[in-house]
């Protein structure tokens, strides 16, 4: 099963060189990095958080 997916898509005009397109690239991959950064960080401290409790936790994903 496959897990739930949001696709954000967004408008771009006036950036036609291959220069551009490179740069608009690149700050997409960086926000999505820094996403998953921080989803990460956010699970970790989930993680201490429960472990402090002595609890067990467990997170399922959506399936489609």
């Amino acid at each position: 099963m496959a897990a739930a997916t949001d696709t954000i898509r967004y408008h771009v005009t006036g950036r036609d060189c291959a220069s551009c397109a490179a740069k608009i690239e690149g700050g997409l991959e960086h926000a999505a990095k820094a996403q998953a950064e921080a989803e990460a960080t956010k699970a970790e401290r989930e993680a201490e958080l429960i472990a402090a409790r002595q609890e067990a936790a467990r997170t399922r994903e959506d399936a489609h």
